[in-house]
């Protein structure tokens, strides 16, 4: 696939990867407090390009804002299961992050590498 050249799409995921800490970052969930990234993306959509948010579910208005697949993006960017579903070398970082103390911190730094290889490469 090729890079994302949307301009919204790419102020979305730069704006998400600033924001992202220990403290508001879960790729298991969405509680409003902390989420995941689709989670986040459409936080920051409601600020950036409400219009942008269709759909039923944060993943699928997530997955809108950023202009792929819901499905996909679901079983992949926004999986629960990180070290199962991202690409290498993520989902290898993300499997060695779980016996380390400061795994939160790490995930992050993770999280926000993703959001670059999605911005790079459109997946």
């Amino acid at each position: 696939m090729p890079p994302i050249t949307d301009p919204v799409v790419i102020a979305v995921v730069r704006q998400v990867q600033r924001e992202l800490t220990p403290e508001n970052y879960d790729q298991r969930q969405w509680c409003g407090t902390a989420c995941c990234i689709a989670g986040h993306i459409e936080r920051v959509a409601r600020q950036v390009c409400p219009d942008r948010l269709v759909g039923d579910t944060h993943c699928e208005r997530a997955a809108e804002v950023l202009g792929i697949d819901a499905d996909l993006a679901d079983g992949n960017l926004f999986d629960a299961s990180p070290y199962l579903s991202w690409p290498a070398p993520f989902s290898d970082d993300w499997d060695d992050t779980m016996d380390q103390f400061d795994r939160d911190e790490w995930r992050v730094a993770i999280a926000r590498r993703r959001l670059d290889y999605f911005l790079e490469t459109g997946e």
